[in-house]
């Protein structure tokens, strides 16, 4: 098995690196790379969604500091040379905003092979969610990098960085599309909800299992403005009556849903901290 995973990781590396076609576009050349649907090795629950031209894979997540910042894509496919991605940002908050360090700031910092044509504002979905998208025009094989600066002076961290490579190929990838989409053409959502009934609590395990599925919880939480970690949080969720229902929202982390948010009787609890 180890050696059919070296042999296969082998094979996706010289697809990449390998350019099939050379073109030439006012004076520059681009090297286009040729992914087959049958040759692209995703990381453990991958996903691509394709849409509107644009291949969009996995999501990735920076913790060096007290907040998350979660990306999504990581990588993105485009059929030709000036086609846009759209790049979803949000920011999970330890402390609930606005903190004494409120010169924060999302932006996206070491672009190579490609042009940011716009922005959205940075919105603030609640005092622990910060959310926010970017345009990017692809002008070849090439990466950005999504940056979430803290506060001047902040204690709690200096920044998370999630780097994004971007691709000009022949063919987009085409697998299974695990993620949802809006009615947007290009906007893909990296975030669901699961409703349903509790069924399980396991401290052991650090899960839940909600509607038949299983989610992780970890790190700390703050619960109506009660900041606690994962086990006590558990703990609380073991204690609800037999059938309480559950509103959980999810991201997926190596294969993994894990919570980001859980709503039940009169609380909500968003996920945050070290």
């Amino acid at each position: 098995m180890e050696r059919r995973l070296v042999i296969a990781f082998i094979i996706c590396a010289l697809l990449i690196i390998t350019p099939f076609i050379v073109k030439l576009i006012e004076g520059q050349v681009i090297k286009y790379v040729s992914i087959p649907s049958t040759s692209v090795v995703l990381p453990q629950g991958g996903a691509v969604v394709s849409s509107g031209g644009v291949s969009y894979m996995g999501c990735g997540e920076s913790h060096s500091g007290a907040d998350y910042l979660i990306v999504c894509p990581i990588k993105a496919y485009v059929s030709k040379v000036g086609a846009e991605v759209r790049i979803n940002v949000t920011v999970k908050f330890k402390h609930a905003q606005p903190c004494p360090y409120s010169n924060w700031e999302i932006l996206i910092e070491d672009v190579r092979g490609a042009e940011v044509v716009s922005e959205s504002r940075t919105t603030l979905v609640n005092a622990y969610t910060a959310t926010k998208y970017f345009i990017v025009k692809v002008l070849g094989n090439g990466s950005v990098d999504v940056v979430y600066k803290y506060g001047s002076g902040c204690p709690y961290g200096t920044e998370e960085r999630v780097h994004v490579e971007l691709y000009v190929v022949k063919s987009l990838p085409q697998l299974e599309v695990t993620q949802t989409t809006t009615s947007q053409a290009t906007s893909v959502t990296s975030e669901e909800v699961i409703k349903g009934t509790l069924e399980e609590v396991s401290l052991s395990g650090k899960y839940v299992v909600v509607n038949h599925t299983k989610i992780f919880i970890k790190g700390s939480w703050t619960c109506n403005g009660v900041e606690m970690k994962w086990r006590y949080l558990l703990n609380e969720l073991s204690e609800l009556p037999k059938g309480s229902e559950l509103s959980v929202k999810v991201v997926k982390e190596e294969g993994s849903l894990v919570a980001i948010e859980i709503a039940f009787d009169d609380k909500v609890c968003s996920k945050g901290g070290e």
